[in-house]
């Protein structure tokens, strides 16, 4: 089931990109951001919560402040949305993060950008996370 779900790209001025260890990256160069999705599935993810993953995934991030937490629908589903500020390697930067569980799988969406230029780009990430259907 993993990366077996239908997206919406974010549009224009967005590069797909090689996504690492997620299924799918872009790029903005004007941003300097990128928005990745990912998706795993097993019992441990079904049976997790997705505050706890939204949290695992922020691991890196140092000196983080928290300034949105909030449920928020995606996929048919409850989920969680969050923004975070704090360091990644020492930069600044702003993260958007929103974790939806959906049968054995956990589908998450990420931002992440310089903090000046983070909100040029939440339109673009809104459009993905409103474009995400695990089918």
């Amino acid at each position: 089931l993993e990366g077996k779900y239908t997206f919406v790209a974010p549009g224009t001025g967005w590069h797909a990109v090689e996504p690492g260890g997620a299924d799918h990256a872009w790029y903005n160069p004007d941003l300097a951001g990128s928005i990745y999705m990912d998706s795993n599935c097993g019992p441990r993810y079904s049976e997790s919560r997705t505050e706890d993953l939204a949290t695992e995934l922020i691991a890196g991030l140092r000196g983080v402040t928290t300034t949105k937490d909030e449920p928020r629908e995606l996929a048919g589903r409850e989920g969680v949305l969050r923004v975070h500020e704090g360091k990644l390697d020492g930069v600044p930067v702003r993260l958007g993060l929103a974790v939806v569980n959906r049968g054995a799988c956990t589908y998450d969406v990420t931002f992440i950008a310089p903090p000046d230029r983070f909100d040029s780009g939440w339109d673009a990430y809104e459009k993905v996370l409103a474009g995400l259907d695990p089918g």
